[in-house]
């Protein structure tokens, strides 16, 4: 389907990324316009990094296009590079608006109009707190509007704010992305399951998938265009930054209630305590105060095994040319790598049952979440997301054979849902909240143990009590994941994802 006024296009997957090349004749079509509305058409990893407008597409002499010339084209110095013409600043008041916000999520001192969020580096988390600033500012945001130009968000909202009073804005109904609202829903139930309520398990495997669904909708397509980690690396300095002095307020906290604390809490590899103390130190009594820290312990594990294997060029070239096969590739490797675990822990340990026991918080077990996850985020057909959940039950077949903590199936409803239901629409004040906690997902199972202990030890166990403490728990997570913002807005971390480029003051 083409765009109207454009003639002809052609893709490459070249240099580690797609480029577009597209034949306008005599009409004006701008690069940053171009790339706006294949992010209201396409997914996001679908969106070329490059995009090249020609007078004309080269052909061969039969009267295809000549890819060939468009590669030496590629090579050389295109007729009208993306960047070739002057960047504009930012125009009027709600322009300046968005530009701050972007700016603040991306580090860059410097914002034009035709910057994304997504392309100025912003990561999965950086886009939730981004949208939580813009709608406090009444800002309302169309589907994929990470991957539009900061200037036709402007223009989309300085038109909604004529068409939509604001007295209005307060009946309205906003549409929220269901992995955000089942984001939201998965920390609450791991607070509520933390806090003494029955419910069930598996809400942290949920966040699991979930994560992985975000990364490949949010960040990976940065990262490909990129053609480096350095989002992945950002993405985990964010997590240290808090992690670190919190893992020392708990083992004070140890300290005062004579906790031995093992050092694999302090060292952020809690996940592994089993298996290597199965092998190493056996009959070690493991830290019951630390122990649910596993969680975050394991998910910056398996972002530095993804960010060392997509500073693989290859790797990010596969990706780039077919996003889906890439991860179908991805999968099987990391299903593999699963059952080879599970068959040496046997062999060391004599049950294949008991090395499920031991390896089940460990990144062999929970990668394939995160990768199931991202293929349910890259399948765009009906018959992609057919084969991505026939492997999702070929993942439920192991489980159900190896791993007896793993078989609540949330995760599976959860990933169904996101791909049945992409979108929900919920009251504007409910929209907030549930963007507002997801945003601080993380900061919420870091700081709510703590806040779980002073609420038991000042109020006791009643159930009124743990609903309060509940809320506190949340309440609290979502100020400090605030207030972290903007300790790591200041440290300047963001530069980390934009190597060799113009950053923000802190």
């Amino acid at each position: 389907e083409l765009l109207d006024g454009i003639e002809r296009a052609a893709v490459l997957a070249e240099n580690d990324g797609l480029s577009l090349f597209v034949e306008c004749g005599q009409s004006a079509w701008a690069e940053s316009r171009i790339r706006s509305e294949l992010g209201m058409r396409l997914p996001p990893y679908m969106v070329p990094a490059q995009i090249f407008i020609l007078s004309d597409l080269p052909q061969t002499a039969n009267g295809k296009i000549d890819r060939a010339a468009l590669r030496a084209l590629l090579a050389s110095a295109p007729i009208r590079p993306e960047d070739s013409a002057p960047r504009e600043t930012p125009k009027g008041p709600t322009e300046a608006a968005f530009a701050k916000v972007f700016a603040r999520h991306s580090g860059r001192s410097e914002i034009y109009r035709d910057d994304t969020l997504s392309n100025l580096g912003a990561d999965s988390l950086s886009s939730i707190e981004a949208r939580v600033e813009l709608e406090a500012l009444g800002m309302t945001l169309p589907n994929n509007w990470q991957w539009q130009s900061l200037e036709d968000l402007a223009a989309l909202n300085d038109v909604a704010r004529d068409v939509d009073p604001p007295y209005r804005s307060a009946f309205r109904f906003d549409r929220t992305e269901m992995f955000v609202l089942l984001r939201c829903i998965a920390i609450i139930s791991v607070v509520a399951f933390h806090t003494g309520f029955r419910v069930t398990g598996g809400a942290s495997i949920v966040l699991f998938a979930l994560a992985g669904y975000a990364f490949t909708r949010l960040q990976l397509p940065g990262v490909l265009s990129d053609g480096h980690a350095h989002r992945i690396w950002a993405l985990m300095t964010k997590l240290l930054i808090p992690l670190v002095p919190m893992s020392l307020v708990y083992f004070g906290i140890n300290i005062y209630r004579d906790i031995a604390t093992p050092v694999s809490s302090l060292l952020f590899f809690r996940n592994l305590s089993p298996l290597i103390d199965t092998v190493f130190q056996p009959g070690t009594e493991p830290s019951k105060v630390l122990n649910w820290l596993w969680f975050l312990h394991a998910y910056l594990q398996m972002f530095l095994i993804i960010g060392l294997l997509l500073g693989w060029a290859r790797l990010r070239q596969w990706l780039t040319a077919d996003l889906w096969r890439g991860l179908v590739t991805v999968f099987m490797v990391v299903e593999g790598v699963n059952l080879l675990a599970i068959l040496c822990v046997a062999l060391l340990v004599g049950d294949a049952v008991e090395a499920g026991h031991l390896l089940h918080r460990t990144p062999f077990a929970l990668l394939p979440f995160l990768v199931l996850g991202g293929l349910v985020a890259a399948a765009e057909t009906s018959q992609r997301q057919a084969v991505t959940f026939a492997l999702v039950a070929v993942h439920v077949g192991v489980l159900f054979q190896f791993y007896g903590d793993h078989r609540e199936l949330w995760w599976v409803l959860a990933l169904a849902l996101c791909a049945a239901v992409p979108f929900v629409s919920l009251p504007t004040i409910v929209s907030k909240m549930v963007v507002a906690v997801a945003a601080y997902t993380l900061m919420i199972y870091l700081t709510h143990h703590a806040v779980f202990l002073v609420m038991f030890k000042v109020f006791g166990g009643a159930d009124a009590a743990r609903v309060g403490s509940m809320v506190a728990q949340i309440c609290i997570g979502v100020l400090f994941g605030m207030l972290m913002r903007q300790v790591i807005e200041r440290m300047g971390v963001q530069r980390i994802a934009n190597p060799g480029q113009q950053h923000a003051d802190g």
